[in-house]
């Protein structure tokens, strides 16, 4: 917040209706120390509208606040401030009654509720909206865009009407013109004023050259040459959304409302702000995109499905501005987010070689046969998609390496050994009768002959190491079936 407002709540003039003051205080008999009250009235319905839900929007208030608030529904407010209040509670207790009630139609709260900046601990934010955005387009119809949006991350918010702007992008001072080479640069068809004698016009320019600008004066349509000094721009003023509420809330709705306006219209919002009051629990994280513009439905799904279901299981808010992905959550929701982002940039149809570590937390693997997945995989992965949809999850294939038996190169086989031998192309089981090492370092072979006795008739014969391994057997001990491998078995892994 820029403006230099002192707020005093003695000083507040009427906010939503007729607002007195208690003249009294009363007593926490808890703690047996005086509490400060105060009385509002507003319209009744608004009252009935806070009552709404069974007094959600009341339990926010009072959550707040650290405040007891009594509504009435003929319109009378009472707010009892607990001893352990926050002392610029009783001071933030109208302004952000004021911008809840707006709330119920979207209309726009006085831009003289804004609190003093130089109190730190006001649980305020202001964001800022271009003008070539309206003010409907972020409201939706009946303010029900803005409402949703609040409510979803735990915060109020209205449009801040009248004021001083917040914002630096005001009318040029005669000392701020296009010399000075941090403003935008003069085209064809822009809208400036420019100097006449001791007053500025307005005008529109028609040619630019190195010293001079060819303008139509407004006023007359005559055209005219006016050098550069003279000519200053005419910056549109900015909308203002005060939103109130814990810090993570309305780092959570700022980017939300970036996000917005920047699909409305790309690049004409300011970059989001670095906060400075970020915390374990609340903070802004920037993470660049490696997938190009039109991979992006990778990261989105349909209708943005697989974006909101990755904030949602990660516990965080997510919008990609441009080639980045914005992140607000907690260290440890931030950390999880990035690492799934990670893994649907670099995985290719969901196949990855392991769970990353952020995400382990939120995952839970099953082990299925290799010979199940592409049943349950299903065409274009529509099975899948239809189980990741009833369940509110995300679903990953971590592959195994294939199950094989020792390789002969690394099994000591000696005499009285039972092992399996390969013969015309089928494993069995024989006894070894002697090793002989005829010499080599093969890497299949390392040398090594076998002779075998079969069990099934009692022949010998001699082997290459390459094509004896040891008996296979499952946990118990119990032949398993006499293949050339063992199935490759594959991890699915849940996130939820």
């Amino acid at each position: 917040l820029e403006d230099e407002v002192d707020w005093e709540a003695d000083d507040v003039e009427e906010v939503a209706a007729n607002v007195t003051l208690s003249p009294h205080k009363e007593v926490d008999a808890k703690n047996d120390q005086p509490t400060r009250t105060l009385d509002v009235d507003i319209t009744s319905e608004d009252a009935t509208w806070l009552l709404e839900a069974r007094g959600k929007r009341v339990k926010k208030l009072e959550k707040l606040l650290s405040a007891a608030v009594e509504v009435r529904a003929e319109g009378h407010v009472k707010l009892v401030f607990h001893s352990s209040a926050d002392q610029g509670s009783y001071s933030w207790a109208k302004p952000c009654l004021a911008v809840l009630c707006a709330m119920r139609t979207g209309r726009d709260v006085d831009a003289d509720i804004v609190p003093d900046s130089r109190v730190v601990s006001a649980p305020f934010s202001v964001v800022r909206i271009p003008a070539s955005i309206s003010k409907e387009t972020v409201k939706g119809k009946g303010g029900t865009r803005l409402l949703n949006l609040c409510e979803s991350l735990d915060v109020i918010g209205a449009f801040v009407s009248g004021g001083q702007q917040l914002s630096a992008s005001h009318k040029l001072s005669t000392s701020q013109n296009v010399a000075d080479s941090r403003q935008p640069l003069l085209e064809i068809g822009m809208k400036v004023e420019c100097r006449y004698g001791a007053d500025w016009f307005k005008a529109t320019i028609l040619e630019v050259a190195d010293d001079l600008v060819r303008v139509r004066w407004s006023c007359d349509s005559s055209e005219e040459s006016v050098i550069k000094p003279h000519v200053r721009i005419i910056l549109k003023e900015e909308s203002r959304i005060l939103l109130c509420g814990a810090l993570r809330g309305r780092m959570g709705a700022e980017l939300s409302l970036y996000s917005l306006v920047e699909f409305k219209a790309p690049g004409q919002m300011a970059s989001p702000l670095e906060h400075s009051a970020q915390t374990a629990d609340a903070g802004w994280s920037v993470v660049e995109l490696n997938l190009e513009s039109w991979a992006m439905g990778k990261l989105i799904g349909k209708g943005g499905a697989l974006k909101r279901r990755m904030a949602s299981i990660c516990g965080s808010t997510l919008e990609y501005l441009g080639k980045s992905a914005h992140i607000v959550g907690s260290n440890e929701e931030r950390a999880r987010t990035a690492a799934l982002l990670e893994v649907l940039q670099t995985s290719a149809s969901r196949y990855i070689k392991a769970v990353p570590g952020p995400l382990e937390s939120l995952c839970t693997e099953v082990s299925i046969p290799k010979s199940a997945l592409t049943t349950l995989w299903g065409s274009r992965q529509d099975t899948m998609q239809q189980l990741e949809n009833e369940t509110d999850t995300l679903v990953f294939i971590v592959m195994a390496a294939p199950t094989r038996s020792a390789s002969p190169k690394n099994v000591r086989f000696h005499k009285g050994m039972v092992v399996e031998g390969k013969c015309h192309g089928k494993w069995l089981e024989a006894t070894v009768i002697d090793v002989a090492n005829c010499g080599g370092d093969d890497d299949d072979t390392d040398g090594r002959v076998l002779r075998l006795k079969w069990i099934g008739d009692g022949q010998e014969a001699e082997v290459s190491v390459h094509c004896v391994r040891q008996q296979l057997h499952d946990g118990n001990g119990n032949d398993v079936s006499k293949t050339e491998e063992l199935e490759a078995v594959g991890q699915v892994a849940i996130l939820g």
